[in-house]
C-alpha cells in the first residue's frame, strides 16, 4: 500500500491521528486502504460497503470493525469522525441518524472535499452541533465541534417518489427518481428473455425488478457493495409483490461474492468515483464478466458518451453497440467466440 494512493482526507487524519481519543469511532465515506497506515490500536471503524471486508483479516487485530451501525457502541462514544461523501444529502441523512445516537458532549470532527457541498454543514447542523473550528487543509475543509442536542433530529426514512412508486435513500445511486440511462438501458428489452439474470450494483433495484415484473421466465440476482442500496432494493421488491422464489439478494464487491455463471448481466457501472472520472470498477466488470457469463450469454450496459467507443475497445473489444442517444450508448458485450446480432 502506497501513501500516493490516499485521498486529501485520509491524509489530513492520518497527519492529526495523534490528537484523537482513545477508541475514536470512524464512519462515514471512508477510504479503504486508509487503516493500513495509522498506526494507534485505538480506533472502532464502522463500514457500510462490502469491498471493505476483503481487509478486515489485516485490520481485526489492530482495530475493530463493524459492519452496519451497533447503537449500544456510539451510546458511549466520546469521540468520532465522519468522512463526508460528494453527496451531501446522503451526508447530512448519516450525521443525523448518528446524532441520535451518541451522547452529548461528543467530541465530532467532519473532513471532507471543500467541492462536496461540505461548507453547508454549518447551517445544515448548527442545533445539534456547537461547531469550534473550520480548518482549511490540503483542499479540504476539517471541522470540529461536539454535540449539543441530539433529541429533535429529524426521521430520515426511505422515501417514496408516488410519481414512479418506487422507494429511494439519499446516498443511494439514483435518488428520488429513476435514472435516465437505466430506463435507456430497460428500453432494449423488448424481445422475450429467459434464464438467471445478474443485476450487478443494483442501487434501488431499477432494473432487475422491470425485468421480474415484465418476463415470467426469468430468476434475477441483485448484487450491490453498498449495504443501504440492498435495504432499499428489498424495500422496493417487496411492495412490488414479487415471488419470493424468483430472486435473491447478496453483498459483492462486482464479482467477488459472485458463484454462478448467468444468461445475462445487467448493469449500469458507476463511472465517478467522489467527484471525479475513475473508470476502476468499470474496467473490472469488463475484465472479468466473462468468467460469470454462460456460452450464448451476454453483458449489457449502458455508458454516458463522455466515456468514447475507442476507450472501451481498448478494455474489452468483443462488443457491439446495440442502442445510442445523445447521451447514452448501450454496449453488449460477449464471449470472445460467440458473436452476436442482438437480443
Amino acid at each position: 500500500m502506497k501513501k500516493k494512493n490516499l485521498n486529501n482526507s485520509s491524509k489530513v487524519i492520518i497527519k492529526y491521528q495523534y490528537f484523537f481519543k482513545k477508541k475514536t469511532i470512524i464512519y462515514g465515506n471512508i477510504q479503504n486502504i486508509l487503516p493500513f497506515f495509522l498506526k494507534k490500536k485505538k480506533f472502532i471503524i464502522f463500514i457500510k460497503k462490502y469491498d471493505f471486508l476483503k481487509y478486515v483479516p489485516f485490520f481485526k487485530k489492530k482495530y475493530i470493525i463493524y459492519f452496519g451501525i451497533q447503537k449500544i457502541i456510539f451510546k458511549f462514544s466520546n469521540c468520532i469522525i465522519f468522512f463526508w461523501s460528494k453527496n451531501k444529502k446522503e451526508s447530512l441523512v448519516e450525521i443525523k441518524k448518528l446524532i441520535k445516537l451518541l451522547p452529548i458532549k461528543c467530541i465530532i470532527y467532519i473532513i471532507g472535499d471543500k467541492n462536496s457541498g461540505i461548507k453547508s454543514v454549518k447551517k445544515e447542523l448548527n442545533s445539534f452541533i456547537q461547531f469550534q473550528k473550520f480548518i482549511n487543509i490540503r483542499h479540504c475543509i476539517f471541522i470540529q465541534g461536539f454535540i449539543k442536542n441530539n433529541k429533535h433530529t429529524e426521521n430520515i426514512q426511505i422515501i417514496k417518489n408516488n410519481k414512479n412508486n418506487f422507494f429511494f435513500l439519499p446516498g443511494v445511486f439514483s435518488y428520488n427518481e429513476i435514472d435516465q440511462g437505466s430506463l435507456f438501458l430497460l428500453s432494449t428489452f423488448k424481445k422475450k428473455i429467459k434464464g438467471n439474470i445478474l443485476d450487478l450494483g443494483c442501487g434501488i433495484g431499477i432494473l432487475g425488478i422491470y425485468l421480474l415484473k415484465k418476463y415470467n421466465r426469468i430468476n434475477i440476482t441483485f448484487s450491490d457493495i453498498c449495504l443501504n442500496s440492498l435495504i432499499v432494493t428489498k424495500k422496493n421488491i417487496l411492495s412490488k409483490k414479487i415471488n419470493n422464489k424468483k430472486y435473491k439478494i447478496i453483498y459483492s464487491n462486482i464479482f467477488s461474492n459472485i458463484n454462478k455463471k448467468y444468461d445475462i448481466i445487467v448493469c449500469n457501472p458507476p463511472i465517478h468515483n467522489d467527484l471525479k472520472i475513475n473508470l476502476y470498477t468499470f474496467k473490472k466488470i469488463l475484465y472479468n464478466f466473462k468468467y460469470f457469463i454462460k456460452k450464448n450469454g451476454f453483458l449489457r450496459i449502458v455508458v454516458n458518451n463522455v466515456i468514447s467507443k475507442n476507450i472501451i475497445r481498448k478494455i474489452n473489444k468483443n462488443f457491439f453497440i446495440y442502442k445510442k442517444n445523445k447521451k447514452f450508448c448501450i454496449y453488449q458485450f460477449y464471449l470472445k467466440n460467440n458473436t452476436q446480432s442482438g437480443t
